[in-house]
């Protein structure tokens, strides 16, 4: 398996899509669809790489954050790997041609998605989320998007 990492703006005009302002560090992942997504991004004042699984389905974890371009290419492909055939405990690898891109997140998204990448074993809460100015109807739609994973803990 070989993975091609592609510019943002490179990926939108193949897409026939007018390309946005995208960064210089911003990579569309491909394989023979777009798959995922290698960005950088300053988190907690250092510049991170952050990475994410677009496909559907792809059960969690389908994002993470690396020091380095090279980490994070190897996570996602390693994760990749691991839901094309079928390793991950939920899918079968006769499952995966099912699968579909999703579309890409908003920008609000991508910075909820970097709040809950950021906050560890014990996740966002709510309040924490609305303080940051989310909705409940964001996160819903990026845990039905199986973007995140939301669960319920009694405190």
């Amino acid at each position: 398996m070989t993975l091609v990492l592609r510019k943002q703006r490179a990926q939108d005009r193949i897409e026939g899509r007018e390309p946005l302002d995208w960064r210089d560090d911003d990579y569309a992942v491909v394989d023979e669809t777009l798959i995922g997504r290698i960005y950088r991004q300053q988190v907690l004042g250092d510049l991170k790489w952050l990475w994410f699984l677009q496909l559907v389905p792809a059960p969690p974890p389908n994002y993470g954050m690396t020091d380095t371009l090279n980490e994070a290419k190897a996570a996602l492909a390693k994760r990749y790997e691991e839901v094309k055939r079928g390793n991950d405990g939920s899918q079968r690898p006769w499952e995966f041609p099912a699968m579909m891109s999703l579309p890409r997140p908003t920008a609000e998204q991508r910075r909820a998605l970097t709040i809950l990448a950021t906050a560890g074993r014990n996740g966002a809460t709510q309040a924490l989320l609305s303080a940051h100015g989310f909705d409940v109807s964001l996160i819903a739609d990026l845990v039905n998007h199986g973007r995140h994973r939301g669960r319920r803990n009694l405190i």
